[in-house]
């Protein structure tokens, strides 16, 4: 509904009798004016009420709220990558908040007081909230304020566990879920549903009685759609059957015992002879290519009905990129057919060769 404030006057002045002077300055003019303004500002209250109504239309904070008192569903928010640094040269007191950073000024920060010496390790964590902070091993360098007798650190392994927080189509893509495949407490829609609520994780798959009878396999995938670590394996452990016996401490009924496993990686290598478009840069090319191949893998991964990783649709990745005019010679996996995936595998990406 939309009104028009000379339409609402012009009808409240038609309904008053005609004995009546109804032109400007009179009393049946001026006082049917206000109305009029007054009932146009309660038509748009209420055409923002009625946006309101809809889901699709939300955003930010509103749709937050909506959504959990329809469902109880809360956005899952963005986590923080942590790291372990070793000394490599030297030895000294690292405060906590001591700040590291990589090349590419990614920065952590030190969360515990100690003093340590080389070969000694020590925790941090990412400054920064989200998959930013999950940066390779030997990358966490930098000490952009000197610490007195430290002269060299590095990270041994990845940084893990940053989560960027969950997106409105995202959590809206959630909402709708839910609403397909009712939650009745004990079904495996509950199952993924309780392990969806962790933030991090991506996609879940069930396994009735995999593992025996009155047993559960909560199989999952992070929010890169890669195998989960340890970390976020155990947060959904924990919520759904804390002490994997089925006692019913957690989510999971009584007699349910649960237990949260992850996918195994399998790695997709691709290799390509590619024409350039003009002034394009095979390095550029490069990226732009491991991006969209990247996309597409997560896109699929963990998918219901998922069961190969298309060789074509990888095909048409390369070609589509921008700054690729021709791709010829294509190889998969050191192939050119479909590779297949088993229930319990999701397709991550490996090496990227392409030669003009």
């Amino acid at each position: 509904m939309s009104l028009e404030l000379e339409q609402i006057h012009e009808d409240m002045l038609n309904a008053i009798h005609d004995r009546y002077q109804k032109t400007l300055g009179f009393p049946a003019y001026d006082f049917t004016r206000a109305f009029a303004l007054a009932v146009l500002s309660l038509d748009g209250d209420v055409e923002v009420a009625e946006r309101r109504l809809n889901v699709e239309n939300l955003t930010g904070q509103e749709l937050d709220l909506f959504i959990f008192q329809h469902r109880g569903l809360s956005r899952r928010y963005a986590t923080y990558a942590t790291a372990t640094l070793r000394v490599v040269t030297g030895s000294g007191t690292i405060q906590a908040g001591a700040l590291f950073s990589t090349a590419s000024g990614v920065e952590f920060y030190a969360t515990t007081d100690g003093s340590y010496t080389e070969g000694d390790t020590f925790p941090v964590r990412a400054y920064l909230a989200g998959e930013s902070g999950n940066v390779e091993a030997g990358t966490i360098t930098y000490m952009p304020v000197a610490i007195a007798g430290i002269a060299a650190v590095t990270n041994d392994a990845p940084a893990t566990g940053g989560y960027d927080e969950e997106s409105d189509d995202e959590l809206r893509e959630r909402y709708y879920n839910d609403l397909r495949n009712p939650n009745n407490g004990g079904n495996q829609q509950a199952y993924i549903a309780w392990a969806l609520s962790v933030p991090g994780v991506g996609r879940v798959r069930i396994f009735p009685q995999a593992l025996g009878a009155n047993t559960v396999e909560v199989c999952i995938v992070d929010a890169t759609m890669e195998a989960a670590d340890s970390s976020l394996i155990s947060q959904v452990q924990e919520l759904i059957d804390p002490n994997n016996n089925g006692d019913g401490a957690g989510e999971a009924p009584i007699g349910a015992v649960a237990t949260v496993t992850t996918a195994a990686e399998v790695a997709i290598s691709a290799s390509a002879t590619i024409v350039l478009a003009e002034e394009a840069d095979l390095g550029t090319v490069t990226e732009a290519v491991k991006t969209n191949l990247t996309e597409y893998l997560r896109e699929i991964a963990f998918a219901e009905g998922t069961t190969y990783v298309s060789y074509a649709q990888l095909s048409s990745v390369v070609s589509s990129t921008e700054g690729v005019l021709d791709q010829s010679g294509l190889q998969v996996n050191g192939g050119s057919v479909n590779i297949p995936l088993t229930d319990r595998q999701v397709p991550v990406l490996g090496e990227v060769s392409l030669t003009t």
